[in-house]
Formats: C-alpha cells, structure tokens, sequence
C-alpha cells in the first residue's frame, strides 16, 4: 500500500512528459552536482547513445561509410538546431527510439539469417 502512494506521489509531481529525463539528469546531478552544467551533462550521454546508434544504423542498412558519414555529419544537425545548453527534453526519447531501431533491426536480421541457416 504504501509503494502505490508512493507510485502516485511520483506520478502527480510529473509533468506527464516522459520522465526518463528528469530520472537520468537527478542520477547525473547526484553524481556531479547540482548546477545548470550537470544537468545538461546527461545530454553527453544521449548524446553518445545516439551516436554510435546512428552509426549502427548506417552500417547494418547500407555500409561502414555511410554509417560514418551518418555519424559525422548527426551531430552537427543536432546542435546546430538548437542552443546547446539548453535542457532538451525530447533528446533522450530520440535516442532511445533511435536504439531500439537498431536493435530491433538487428534482432530481425538474425532471425532472418537463422531461418536461411536451419535449412
């Protein structure tokens, strides 16, 4: 009983974004400090996992180049759309929807090459 107050606690102080940014930027600010810095310091990390996803992406669908090429050229699209220091909250859902294409993809590869392999 007591877990699902605090379940719903949790839920009424949310803005009803999904809150795996407020999550992963109170661990990054509990590891580094409170200030504006830390707090867009957990872009750094979306940031990597975006990128090599990016990068993923571009060699499982067409090549090692082109998966380069994807990966350099991301970032300066990325940033150069918005302000850098600013707090971006669809950041982190962009590199998770980016990660999860590229593992369902890979996922779906191997299953495709273990049914041409089981024969």
């Amino acid at each position: 009983m007591v877990e699902q107050r605090v379940v719903d606690y949790f839920w009424l102080l949310s803005s009803k974004v999904p809150p795996l940014t407020y999550i992963a930027t109170a661990i990054f600010q509990n590891i580094f400090g409170t200030g504006l810095d830390q707090a867009t310091l957990v872009n750094l990390f979306f940031s990597a996992i975006l990128l090599s996803s990016v990068y993923g992406l571009g060699v499982q669908l067409f090549s090692v180049e082109v998966g380069l090429w994807a990966s350099c050229i991301m970032p300066d699209i990325t940033w150069s759309l918005s302000i850098p220091p600013r707090f971006l909250l669809d950041y982190p859902l962009t590199a998770c929807c980016d990660i999860e294409l590229l593992v369902s993809y890979g996922l779906d590869k191997r299953q495709e090459e273990s049914k041409y392999c089981s024969l």
